[in-house]
């Protein structure tokens, strides 16, 4: 299978934001760029070449635009940069360009054209409200000090300078190397069902310290937090079938004590997600035509009409002798790390109070690799004090459907959550749910 190529192109405005840089390509200009010809995660994958491209001190706000072509493997992406490097020289043969010169230009890249006079003609325009501050000018300066300042205060000794880690639209998390381990910032934008994950990580954490890992420092009021490093993730780590019961099981017996900590988990900031409150979000959820958009218009019939059949097995469940308990929300193998033989559950956005068995409609999905049976199995194992094996396996097929019901809500929060022109990033969240459901509903 060939690999996948990356063009990046850099949008970098001056010092007055009202013009970009361009470079000279044969007969056009392009804005700069680079290729790369190996899959990233990491941001700091980017800022590195750039670095030593063009020797500037520049981090990366958000991404503009981007096309993805499944069939040639080719993705095509321009960053929105903010060039931090005191009386930087640009790479000579390159042109500042205003509104109207970049009107009389021919670009190498035509189809950026239209993006790149959308953002030229707002960039000194007080920003949209649901603009993340990470994708503002001058963020990473005032987060950067912040960790320095924390570290230090912790006995930390930093080895580089705080770098991008990931940068996304609805969370931003940067890296800083130490003389005891990496360290790990995160911020979250602050969405109605979003909790304050700092609060939140701190909270969990002084309850079950074997799990989740407190932070090493927290900023609730920006919902900041530093965090060591606790591990390689799970889903990197190829587990076993018996590594992925053991983190069932082990998830299981926390949800099963959290139960005896309702109201502890809503004083740390959990969000009430209980079933009444699912069933009172169906109405609005179906209605909500853009937010699944995708869907066709038969899938959309469908979905539209499924509003009883979801509120009847609302109330099913809701017949089943289990407690309500901490819910991670977002439960999937990315979100859990091994540290030898310890296992932490981390990222703490989505959690709330809610029924137990929505969480592992989200793992078996995403990372059961032909395993769900067996991880349904062990997890159930854990809760025969509350019912019968059969009953179990019952509540469990009810709670597979409406856990998925619970994320296209969740899905839903987000993309009308985000800056409009940031959606495209989200508008496959609720369409993917809800066909798992149709299909579970029609089975």
């Amino acid at each position: 299978m060939a690999e996948w190529v990356y063009h990046i192109s850099l949008a970098i405005a001056d010092d007055d934001k009202k013009r970009f840089l361009l470079l000279p390509d044969g007969e056009n200009l392009t804005l700069p760029r680079f290729t790369l010809h190996t899959f990233f995660t990491h941001v700091y994958v980017l800022t590195r070449e750039i670095q030593q491209q063009w020797g500037g001190d520049m981090v990366i706000l958000r991404q503009l635009i981007r096309q993805r072509n499944e069939e040639t493997q080719v993705m095509k992406a321009l960053l929105l940069m903010d060039n931090r490097t005191p009386n930087w020289k640009p790479p000579q043969g390159s042109r500042w360009v205003d509104r109207a010169g970049l009107d009389a230009l021919v670009l190498a890249d035509e189809w950026m054209r239209p993006t790149l006079v959308r953002v030229l003609d707002t960039l000194n325009e007080a920003p949209p409200a649901a603009r993340p501050a990470w994708f503002l000018p001058g963020w990473f300066a005032e987060a950067s000090q912040w960790i320095t300042e924390s570290l230090t205060v912790k006995g930390y000794k930093l080895l580089q300078r705080p770098e991008q880690f990931k940068q996304g639209t609805i969370s931003s998390v940067l890296l800083a190397e130490t003389s005891s381990g990496n360290v790990y910032f995160k911020v979250a934008v602050a969405l109605p069902l979003f909790g304050n994950e700092p609060e939140l990580s701190a909270a969990l954490g002084r309850l079950y310290p074997d799990l989740i890992e407190a932070p090493l420092a927290i900023d609730a009021a920006r919902c900041w937090m530093l965090t060591a490093d606790i591990g390689t993730e799970l889903r990197a780590s190829k587990p076993s079938v018996e590594m992925m019961e053991n983190v069932v099981r082990t998830f299981a017996r926390l949800q099963i004590d959290s139960a005896a900590q309702i109201d502890t988990l809503f004083a740390a900031g959990c969000l009430d997600r209980r079933i009444d409150v699912l069933v009172g979000q169906i109405d609005g959820l179906l209605a909500d035509e853009g937010c699944y958009a995708p869907l066709t218009a038969e899938e959309r019939a469908a979905w539209q009409a499924s509003g009883d059949q979801l509120k009847a097995l609302c109330r099913q469940l809701t017949t089943y002798n289990l407690p309500y308990t901490l819910a991670h929300g977002d439960f999937h193998a990315g979100n859990i790390a091994l540290d030898g033989d310890k296992i932490r559950f981390f990222d703490w956005t989505d959690a709330c109070v809610t029924h137990p068995f929505f969480d592992l409609a989200v793992l078996i999905d995403f990372d059961a690799d032909g395993r769900g049976e067996a991880m349904r199995d062990a997890y159930l194992a854990e809760w025969t004090a509350y019912e019968p094996p059969e009953r179990l396996q019952e509540a469990f097929a009810i709670g597979y459907i409406l856990g998925a019901l619970h994320q296209t809500v969740s899905y839903q929060g987000i993309f009308n959550g985000v800056e409009a022109d940031q959606r495209v990033e989200w508008d496959t969240g609720v369409p993917f749910f809800a066909r798992r459901i149709m299909q579970q509903l029609n089975a």
